[in-house]
C-alpha cells in the first residue's frame, strides 16, 4: 500500500489568525496521517511557538510551498507491499 501526504514545506508563510502569519518549523506526521505543524511568530517582541493541527493554517497566499511525502508498507520479511 503506498499513501502520499501533501505538506507544507518547512520555512513556508502560513496564515494562522486574520491578523497573525507565522513560519512552518516543524511537521508532525501521526497515526491515521494525522498532520500538525509547529510554527512560530512574532507578536511585538515576543516570539511563540506552537503545534496547530494542519486544519488550523492556511497559506499566506504567497507561492505555494508544499512537499509531498510518500509512505511504503513493508510485509513481515521486509519487503514492500
Amino acid at each position: 500500500m503506498k499513501d502520499k501526504l501533501e505538506v507544507f514545506s518547512i520555512g513556508t508563510q502560513v496564515k494562522l489568525s486574520e491578523d497573525v502569519f507565522g513560519i512552518v518549523l516543524g511537521v508532525n506526521i501521526k497515526d491515521n496521517n494525522y498532520v500538525s505543524y509547529e510554527v512560530g511568530w512574532w507578536n511585538g517582541s515576543s516570539y511563540t511557538e506552537q503545534l496547530f493541527h494542519s486544519s488550523q493554517v492556511e497559506n499566506h497566499g504567497l507561492p505555494l510551498k508544499s512537499q509531498q511525502i510518500g509512505f511504503v508498507s513493508f510485509d513481515s520479511v521486509g519487503k514492500t507491499i
